[in-house]
């Protein structure tokens, strides 16, 4: 049988426990949280499957979509980020994940795992690290709340995923913003 891997969501959490591990229960709070969760379900009844959630994924990428383009963009265009106060994830770089996710595929690791970066932020901290790490001046940062900042969807306030399933380490976020600099800027 063919393994498959899985990239599902913090979201699939309420927000309301301290932490989360890979055996804590879930509570989706949005149509796609419960779409994410209903899809690990239906890869774990499969069995050979690696469901791997994530959180805040960020690094290069062609469509610049993900936060820290967001956060350049305001930033070159003078703009205010109106961001979701208390709103909190955990910034995952894109190649740590897929190096990690190669590492647990060849553990042999099946089942669900939580692959993060180590910091729990809000968007507004994590913007200002963004800046920070990449040499930029401070975004103009308008904390509201989630519908005033575009949000439609509910969103957990803050989830802090652990993992008792692996040991890997995700590098600190102002060293991978460093090393991102010059090919994030020339964008």
């Amino acid at each position: 049988k063919a393994r498959v891997v899985y990239y599902s969501t913090d979201h699939v959490f309420d927000g309301q426990a301290p932490q989360y591990d890979e055996d804590a229960p879930v509570h989706p709070l949005s149509v796609y949280a419960r779409h994410k969760r209903e899809s690990e379900a239906l890869l774990l009844m499969r069995g050979a499957s690696l469901v791997i959630r994530t959180s805040y994924v960020f690094g290069e990428e062609t469509r610049q979509k993900n936060f820290v383009y967001q956060v350049l963009k305001a930033i070159r265009a003078g703009t205010p980020l109106s961001l979701p106060a208390g709103q909190a994830g955990m910034p995952t770089w894109a190649q740590w994940l897929a190096e990690s996710t190669v590492a647990l595929l060849n553990a042999g690791l099946t089942g669900v795992v939580h692959l993060t970066g180590p910091d729990v932020l809000t968007k507004a901290e994590w913007a200002r690290t963004i800046a920070t790490g990449l040499a930029l001046p401070a975004p103009h940062i308008v904390e509201t709340d989630a519908a005033q900042s575009g949000q439609i969807a509910p969103r957990p306030d803050r989830v802090l995923l652990t993992s008792n399933r692996h040991t890997l380490q995700h590098p600190p976020l102002l060293e991978v913003l460093h090393t991102l600099r010059h090919p994030l800027l020339e964008s």
